[in-house]
């Protein structure tokens, strides 16, 4: 009942409607080029609440639990002392975005509480990834000076999405490239021991168990390079070892002969991961390295901006001075020598530095404090390590980024990545009936 049914499995259920909902209004956000501007982002934060409340009175399994109060008092705290004193003018949208954020990290904690419903939601996922990166990708090579019929100001021989940013899609990308590299080496080990085509060479047959998920690898990776953002590519680098670390050492066997088939599939897939990148860089042409050529210089005019809104920040360490007063904050604390580079970047490019001059030290301490929780949290349990790599993973590849770039800042990212971690949650040992 309430859903298309299969030979076997069920491909949807009236129960997903939650994650669905989530998803699709990321991608209207992603329509309305990640939803940067005040009055779409105000638009997403409607649509993201109006979902949650729907959710939260439809279904029972999405119900709030109490070790949500403090998250819900601290964001209160922050929106009523900033407002009562001045500095959340010209920034609802923003305070307004970090509230749609938690709702999108509670529907994907939605999708979680059930195996069944998670691996359907990520089955989703990975079409999600696959026609987002074909999109990107011929996007770019059909009209590389336009996204969605609008004329990019800038980065127009780079792919930039309809993110109109380049470093930001790279960001969105190493995401995605994170998770299907996640499903290709779940699919390696579940059917590690899988007699089905058993005549077939190991490789064939996980291209025959998922075929979306191997494309989208090849197309996403393809889409990563075009973006030629240093940052954004090492920092999937990093988050794809971690990945592959996690999974390979910490997964929980039921027997030392599956123990022995699953570490000779995981072998097997490693070489063709590498090959296959190699391959794929070699393709791309040098884009990424010419890119690395400029590296000192595009530094130093990040280096600028990140000490003139720290130094905001130390002219208002206590409260900071509000979301989306980066412009205000940095007009006082700019000199001769940096100006140009605040007035050319117009972003903080870290997000540390931006949130300490934002909200001060109870910010920038409260930011460090919440990604701690949240790794914490993915192995606390100690149940699935490959989930727990899988959030470590993300949650990587975002805060890499982030000491060089503020994609995390824009809406459509950020919902995304909160809906990512909220599926990565540790389902309940007895699922609560819904």
């Amino acid at each position: 009942m309430g859903g298309i049914v299969g030979k076997s499995k069920k491909v949807f259920n009236v129960s997903d409607l939650p994650v669905f909902g989530t998803l699709l209004i990321i991608v209207v956000a992603l329509g309305l080029f990640g939803a940067d501007a005040p009055a779409s982002s105000l638009t997403i934060s409607f649509l993201m609440l109006a979902v949650t409340a729907v959710s939260l009175i439809s279904f029972n399994d999405a119900r709030l639990e109490l070790w949500v109060v403090p998250f819900v008092a601290l964001w209160a705290i922050l929106i009523g002392v900033h407002y009562f004193t001045g500095r959340a003018a010209d920034g609802e949208h923003e305070y307004l975005i970090l509230l749609s954020g938690g709702c999108a990290f509670w529907m994907g904690r939605y999708g979680a509480v059930s195996r069944r419903r998670r691996q359907r939601l990520f089955n989703v996922l990975a079409v999600f990834a696959f026609a987002f990166s074909l999109f990107a990708f011929l996007q770019h090579m059909i009209a590389p000076d336009l996204v969605l019929g609008v004329e990019k100001a800038y980065q127009r021989h780079r792919l930039t999405g309809p993110f109109l940013s380049s470093n930001t899609t790279a960001t969105f990308l190493g995401l995605l490239l994170v998770f299907l590299v996640y499903r290709m080496v779940r699919t390696a080990q579940s059917d590690a021991g899988d007699n089905r085509h058993a005549s077939l060479p190991l490789p064939l047959r996980w291209i025959i168990s998922k075929p979306i998920t191997i494309s989208g690898v090849l197309l996403v990776f393809t889409a990563l390079l075009l973006t030629g953002s240093r940052a954004g590519f090492f920092a999937t680098a990093t988050a794809l070892a971690i990945l592959l670390i996690g999974m390979a050492f910490g997964s929980s066997d039921k027997s030392s002969k599956e123990s022995a088939s699953k570490s000779n599939s995981f072998a097997i897939m490693l070489p063709v991961v590498i090959l296959a990148g190699i391959s794929i860089w070699t393709l791309s042409g040098s884009l990424l390295e010419t890119r690395l050529e400029t590296l000192e210089g595009d530094f130093e005019a990040r280096r600028a901006m990140v000490e003139a809104s720290w130094r905001a920040g130390e002219w208002q360490p206590v409260l900071g001075h509000g979301l989306n007063a980066l412009d205000y904050a940095t007009a006082f604390t700019s000199t001769a020598s940096d100006n140009r580079f605040i007035v050319a970047q117009n972003a903080t490019h870290n997000l540390f530095a931006q949130w300490f001059m934002q909200a001060g030290w109870p910010g920038l301490l409260g930011l460090i404090g919440l990604i701690a929780l949240v790794i914490y949290s993915g192995y606390a349990s100690g149940r699935s390590k490959s989930l727990s790599a899988l959030r470590l993973a993300f949650v990587t590849v975002v805060i890499a980024h982030g000491f060089f770039d503020y994609a995390v800042e824009i809406p459509a990212m950020f919902l995304f990545l909160c809906l990512l971690i909220g599926l990565t949650a540790q389902p309940p040992k007895k699922r609560r009936n819904s």
